[in-house]
Parts: structure tokens; C-alpha cells; sequence
């Protein structure tokens, strides 16, 4: 009886606005045991890029949260650069209406926002957006990335679909 009841607490504590899980649409890569099934870009001769996110949290200011991580390998001859201001997350409901846009609070690790990845190196970081509507109202994003080659700017979208366990969510 006392398991059934942590059980229920537990499931309780995962309700749709404090938690939340999404996973990629699309190029799905999970040979990389670092990284939770992301998304993978090869940009033939510039570099190989990871989109993931771990889902939505309630940040440490009682505000919804959620993180997009991205992992850039410069596999070119020349340093790259990610463009962290042009960086930029749409949310959607469930019937594809646009909701109202997240403000990236932090990219981390902290630094400048444009970050330069060199020849040869592998850089990681997570962008956490904070949210003006609750996590449960979330059912899909779009993250919008950019890193610059030179004079080339190398713009990609990936989408992600909440899939949350339903029994945990209720539905």
C-alpha cells in the first residue's frame, strides 16, 4: 500500500506543468552515448551539429524552462562560429498554433554569444529558454540555430513533438 501511494505522489509530481519530454523529428542519431537521441546535421567539409532537448523544467524562479542542447564539431579547415543572437525557439499547442516566444535566458557555459569552435574541436552547449505559457500547453517546438563559415551563414531548424509518458501526463 505504501508503494501504491509513493507511486501516486510521484505521478502527481510529474504533472504536465512541471515537467515535460520532447524528442527530435527528424535524423535521429543514438550512437552518441553522451547525448539523449539527437538530431545530427552532417554540413558537408563545415562541420557535424547534435540538437537534442532534455524537455521542460520549472526553473529555479518558479518560471517554465525548457533546453535545447547543441553540439558542434568543426570538421573544416577554418574556425566556425555559433551565432547564440541569432538563436531562437517557436512553440506550438496542440492544434499547431503558434504560442507566445520563449526568451533564451542563458546560454551555457556562460560567455560571449557569438562562440568560435575551432578546426578539430567539439564545443556543447544548452540554451534554456524561459517560457510564457505552462509546460502542459507545449506540444511541439521548432529550434532555429545558426553558425557562420567565414562569410557563410549556415542557418537550420529541428523540430521537436512532447512525447511524455500519457500515463504520466494523465491524457
Amino acid at each position: 500500500m505504501r508503494t501504491l501511494a509513493l507511486l501516486g505522489a510521484f505521478l502527481l509530481a510529474c504533472t504536465p506543468d512541471t515537467t515535460s519530454s520532447f524528442r527530435s523529428t527528424e535524423r535521429i542519431d543514438s550512437q552518441d552515448p553522451e547525448l539523449p537521441s539527437p538530431a545530427v546535421y552532417d554540413l558537408a567539409g563545415v562541420a557535424r551539429v547534435r540538437v537534442w532537448s532534455t524537455g521542460g523544467y520549472i526553473g529555479t524562479s518558479d518560471d517554465p524552462m525548457t533546453q535545447i542542447g547543441i553540439a558542434v564539431e568543426n570538421t573544416g579547415k577554418r574556425p566556425l562560429v555559433f551565432d547564440g543572437d541569432a538563436a531562437s525557439l517557436a512553440l506550438y499547442d496542440e492544434a499547431g498554433a503558434l504560442l507566445p516566444a520563449p526568451q533564451l535566458a542563458v546560454i551555457s557555459p556562460l560567455g560571449p554569444s557569438k562562440i568560435t569552435i575551432a578546426p578539430g574541436a567539439r564545443t556543447t552547449l544548452e540554451l534554456h529558454y524561459k517560457l510564457d505559457v505552462k509546460l502542459g500547453r507545449v506540444a511541439a517546438m521548432t529550434a532555429r540555430w545558426t553558425l557562420i563559415s567565414g562569410k557563410e551563414r549556415i542557418a537550420r531548424t529541428t523540430g521537436f513533438v512532447r512525447d511524455d509518458e500519457p500515463a504520466l501526463l494523465g491524457r
